[in-house]
């Protein structure tokens, strides 16, 4: 996800890197990862580098809000 055109998930603002972070499968788990991206990430509030997502985990990159649901 970030705000280049070749991002899969937009962030449409200037707060946000080119590729601000990425989601990927680790076995039967999505794990969020920070690109190193200035202004980081946020999972429930708390800035990471990296989680395993949870049902109805909060994400924010930039000025964009998410809710990961499982299934």
């Amino acid at each position: 996800m970030g705000r280049d055109a070749d991002a899969h998930v937009h962030l449409d603002s200037k707060r946000a890197s080119r590729h601000h972070a990425f989601l990927t499968l680790r076995g039967t788990d999505c794990v969020f990862f920070d690109n190193d991206s200035h202004n980081g990430i946020f999972l429930n509030g708390v800035k990471i580098h990296s989680a395993v997502l949870r049902d109805g985990d909060v994400i924010q990159a930039a000025d964009s809000t998410f809710v990961y649901y499982e299934g």
